[in-house]
């Protein structure tokens, strides 16, 4: 279940941040958590994920991004994320996140509806 983030762990969900956002789109390495916090503020979705989900899942997961990015969901950071160690997918917005042990398409576009350029966030309307 989502949830609003009351720790620090990573990935972040809100805080400080540099003063220009990451660009949007699917990473092939991980961005500097102070830069795609500043995307967060600005209402989007930055979905990370564990070195150690399986190719085949990773697949899944690029293609989902893109199908969400190719239709109402344009501000979504897709990106590998060395850190996460309690679950093979995070799914993060201003002062949300969702963790999941596997690839759950449902759950990922369910929290990504509720929470793209959500209220919560500082700048939704934001680039």
């Amino acid at each position: 279940m989502d949830s609003p983030s009351a720790t620090t762990r990573p990935p972040p969900t809100s805080g400080s941040h540099w003063q220009t956002p990451a660009s949007w789109g699917i990473k092939d390495a991980q961005e500097q958590n102070e830069r795609t916090t500043h995307n967060l503020e600005h209402g989007g979705i930055v979905i990370a994920y564990s070195p150690t989900l399986t190719a085949e899942d990773v697949t899944k997961l690029r293609s989902l991004a893109r199908g969400l990015m190719n239709s109402s969901f344009r501000k979504i950071i897709l990106e590998p994320y060395q850190q996460l160690s309690d679950a093979k997918i995070a799914v993060t917005a201003w002062t949300w996140i969702l963790k999941l042990p596997a690839y759950d398409e449902t759950q990922i576009t369910k929290f990504v509806r509720a929470h793209y350029q959500s209220s919560d966030a500082p700048e939704p309307n934001g680039p």
